[in-house]
């Protein structure tokens, strides 16, 4: 799957030339793009996409216990375990991977 920006997509196909064998076929093909496909485009399924969050687990300080960087969740037994129990926070969802806030996957 691939998300398109899909009012850049119109506009490229409006700059495009139909190169056809005679008169008759250009105008068919021009109305195809021109006409047809922003339709086509507008009608196409569509999903929703939320940006994903991303933080890091902080060391409190105080008896093991880390804290979701965005959230401020706090797992007070991670440390203890001696693992990081969540790859996502169960406070906000970010994933905690260490990543920039603005990036999207």
């Amino acid at each position: 799957m691939r998300l398109i920006d899909a009012d850049a997509l119109k506009v490229t196909i409006s700059k495009y030339e139909f190169d056809a064998p005679n008169e008759r076929y250009k105008q068919g093909g021009e109305c195809v793009l021109n006409f047809y496909m922003p339709k086509i485009i507008d009608d196409a399924p569509t999903i929703e996409v939320v940006p994903v969050r991303h933080g890091e687990w902080l060391d409190s300080g105080i008896n093991g216990t880390v804290s979701c960087s965005i959230c401020m969740f706090t797992d007070f037994f991670a440390k203890q375990n001696r693992v990081m129990l969540f790859k996502h926070c169960p406070g906000c969802g970010a994933r905690m991977d260490g990543g920039h806030e603005d990036e999207i996957y």
